[in-house]
């Protein structure tokens, strides 16, 4: 697979993230699997050099892990690791959330409903929907202000990216009754409520990719 790099705008290290990232997320490359340097420096047709640097941020965000000697694997997760992320992806997401509301525009609000009509056309496709999900929350947690918090989210979000995936299909509409539910908060400048119905969204979404994770294992 040839990379298609425009030089002005991305280097190879970072198309090579994104792809990874993407085939990580969509179960190429499941929980565990060892991501090979060579294999992927041929199957991209790029140096192993540009892949080990890939491969390093995808660490830096969770979604790979190396080990002395062995290389990089995909993260795996145990099931008690999974909740304890999304026990404080729900605190901290409500937190951002809250401190979102009193700076959310007509515009963002906007286009946030944009976005899950967007998600409403792509419901086949499961990675979609995760990339979309995540523009819908990004929307709110940058309104919060707060670059730090908004990157811890940012970090444990991408870490189970990978096991919130399989378990989208199946999450389906309930999470855009969610959605729906968490820009009418907004709409009406109520923090606490806007607040309160993320920690349940995300508190949910946990409970039910952690048993999502059980069942397969």
């Amino acid at each position: 697979m040839d990379l298609l790099i425009d030089p002005l705008q991305k280097t190879v290290t970072d198309i090579l993230v994104e792809q990874i990232r993407k085939e990580i997320i969509r179960g190429v490359y499941p929980p565990g699997s060892r991501l090979r340097l060579r294999d992927l420096a041929d199957r991209f047709n790029v140096s192993t050099m540009p892949i080990r640097e890939a491969l390093q941020l995808l660490e830096s965000e969770g979604l790979a892990t190396s080990e002395a000697r062995k290389g990089f694997k995909v993260t795996e997760l145990t099931p008690n690791e999974l909740q304890d992320i999304y026990d404080m992806r729900a605190t901290l997401e409500s937190m951002a959330t809250r401190l979102a509301v009193p700076h959310i525009s007509d515009e963002i609000i906007a286009a946030m409903r944009e976005v899950i009509g967007k998600i409403d056309a792509v419901q086949d496709d499961a990675s979609l929907v995760v990339e979309l999900n995540n523009d819908f929350h990004a929307l709110i947690y940058t309104a919060s202000g707060r670059t730090h918090l908004a990157s811890v989210i940012n970090m444990l979000r991408h870490r189970v990216a990978h096991y919130f995936h399989n378990y989208m299909i199946e999450l389906g509409s309930h999470a855009q009754t969610d959605h729906l539910d968490i820009i009418q908060a907004c709409q009406d400048r109520d923090a606490e409520r806007a607040a309160e119905i993320m920690f349940g969204h995300i508190d949910r979404a946990g409970r039910a990719v952690v048993a999502h994770a059980q069942k397969s294992a």
